[in-house]
C-alpha cells in the first residue's frame, strides 16, 4: 500500500497555561502540523506472514515539555522535526486454529534532522532507535463443541539504549530531559508468560506473569529514569461482552 496523511495536533491547557510553579506554560502557541507519508507490503508465503512498513514524517510548530523530575517548561523546537522509521513482523501459522505459533516484530526510528539543536536530540532520544518483540505459543480454538478457545503463550520485547522522559509526579506528566545531563536508560528487555481463554466468544479471561526474569537474569529493566518496571507480577482479569 501507498498512503499519506496530513494532521494537526492542538496544545493542551497544561502546555498553555500551565501548572503552578512545576510547570511553566506558553499561551498562544500555533498548532503543531505533520505531513506523513507510508508504503507497505504484506506478502504470504506459505505458512509464513511478512509485515513490511516504512514512513517519513515532517512535523513543523512543534512544542514539548522540557524539564527535570522537579518542573519543566513549554519550549518551541527551532525548526521542523524530520522523521523516518520502518517496521517488520514476521508471523508463522498466524491463522492456524490449533498447535504451535510463533511471530517476531521488530522496528526501527530516527530523527534525521536531531543535530539540528539539543531540543531535537533530546526528541530524538526520547525512544530506542531500534526496539522489537516476539511471542511463541500453542494455541486451542472452537474447543468443546465451540465454547472455548484456549492461548498458552510466552512473550518478550527488547529495546537498545534511549533517554526516555523525565516523570513530574507533581503533574503526572512526562518531559524531555536535557541530553547533557539525563541518565540513560540501558538496552534491556522483558519476558511474559500468559495465558487467555475466551468461553463461548463473550467472556476473555487472561492470566499473566509479567517480567519473569527480572532478578534472576538481569537486575531490572526500565522504560522511564529511575522507576523499573515491576517484576514478577501477576496480573489477571475477566472481559464480558454484554451486548451484542
Amino acid at each position: 500500500f501507498l498512503g499519506a496523511a496530513y494532521g494537526q495536533r492542538a496544545n493542551s491547557r497544561l502546555m498553555e497555561h500551565g501548572y503552578g510553579m512545576d510547570i511553566i506554560g506558553s499561551d498562544g502557541i500555533a498548532t503543531e502540523r505533520t505531513l506523513l507519508a507510508e508504503a507497505g507490503v504484506a506478502p504470504r508465503v506459505g505458512p509464513f506472514h511478512i509485515d513490511l512498513n516504512g514512513y517519513a514524517s515532517v512535523s513543523s510548530v512543534v512544542t514539548r515539555l522540557f524539564g527535570d523530575s522537579d518542573s519543566a517548561t513549554v519550549v518551541l523546537l527551532d525548526g521542523d522535526v524530520q522523521r523516518a522509521g520502518a517496521s517488520l513482523s514476521l508471523w508463522w501459522r498466524k491463522d492456524a486454529e490449533r498447535g504451535l505459533y510463533a511471530v517476531l516484530h521488530g522496528a526501527a526510528s530516527t530523527v534525521l534532522n536531531a543535530d539540528v539543536s539539543a531540543l531535537h536530540r533530546a526528541e530524538a532520544d526520547a525512544l530506542p532507535a531500534t526496539w522489537g518483540g516476539g511471542r511463541l505459543g500453542v494455541r486451542g480454538e472452537n474447543l468443546f463443541n465451540g465454547n472455548l478457545d484456549i492461548d498458552l503463550a510466552t512473550r518478550g520485547r527488547v529495546w537498545t539504549e534511549f533517554l526516555g522522559r523525565a516523570f513530574i509526579p507533581s503533574a503526572a506528566v512526562f518531559a524531555l530531559p536535557d541530553p547533557s545531563t539525563a541518565t540513560i536508560i540501558p538496552a534491556s528487555g522483558t519476558v511474559d508468560f500468559l495465558l487467555e481463554a475466551t468461553l463461548q466468544d463473550r467472556a476473555r479471561l487472561f492470566l499473566v506473569y509479567e517480567n519473569a526474569l527480572a532478578g534472576s537474569a538481569y537486575d531490572g529493566a526500565f522504560t522511564v529514569p529511575v522507576h523499573p518496571i515491576l517484576a514478577r507480577r501477576f496480573r489477571f482479569g475477566v472481559f464480558w461482552t454484554l451486548f451484542g
